[in-house]
């Protein structure tokens, strides 16, 4: 049962942390593109090294903070769509 708990969790923050990442990257500023920039290369050499060296899930707990980060972003994004509708 608590698998599929955290698979819903992950899927939920993975989702979020895409529509973080849509908006991070609309908004064009340069000192914003460039913090995400170091956070995606930060999430792209921890994956490369893991998928190196180590084969069980439970190593990418590693970059969840990260991914965090941008699923913050996403809820309140969203949380910005709903005030505009209401």
């Amino acid at each position: 049962n608590w698998l599929n708990f955290y698979k819903i969790y992950y899927a939920v923050v993975v989702l979020l942390g895409i529509a973080g990442l849509l908006k991070a990257f609309s908004a064009r500023d340069p000192r914003l593109m460039e913090s995400v920039s170091i956070l995606l290369l930060m999430l792209l050499a921890v994956s490369i090294a893991q998928s190196l060296f180590y084969v069980e899930g439970r190593h990418r707990w590693a970059i969840e903070p990260i991914l965090l980060i941008f699923s913050a972003n996403g809820i309140i994004n969203i949380k910005n769509i709903i005030r505009k509708q209401v």
